[in-house]
This record gives structure tokens, sequence and C-alpha cells, in this order.
């Protein structure tokens, strides 16, 4: 069974943008520097869009407050 795919977008202090996609438990991926926040969400659809061929649903959400997930 496919796992459900977690994505959210981080503003960064610099105006750029990061996009991280978290499949539970204990795989974190980062896009980073993306310019505009509409690339930002494009990215997130092209994960939508590759991840339906596996059959894992991608859920955005809103970033954890606090800490961001480090890459692992």
């Amino acid at each position: 069974m496919a796992r459900p795919v977690n994505c959210h977008v981080i503003d960064r202090p610099d105006g750029r943008f990061d996009v991280v996609a978290i499949i539970r438990p204990r795989r974190i991926f980062r896009r980073q520097g993306l310019m505009t926040r509409a690339e930002a969400e494009a990215c997130i659809d092209d994960v939508r869009t590759l991840m339906s061929v596996f059959g894992a649903p991608v859920v955005q959400d809103s970033p954890p407050t606090g800490r961001t997930p480090e890459l692992g």
C-alpha cells in the first residue's frame, strides 16, 4: 500500500521558497531556493502527478511550527 506524502512550502528569510515532502516514517525530500511561490506550488503539483502513478495521495499542509525537518 502506498504511503501518503505530506508537502508544504516554507518561506525563507531571503524571499525564496523551499518545498518539503515527507513520506512517513523517515523519508524527507527538499527542493530549496525556488524564486516564487508559484514555482513552489508547481513543484508540489509535479510531486502530486508523479505520486499518482504509484497511487500515493499527496496532502499539502502548513509547515510545522518551530524547526523544519532536517534532511536525513
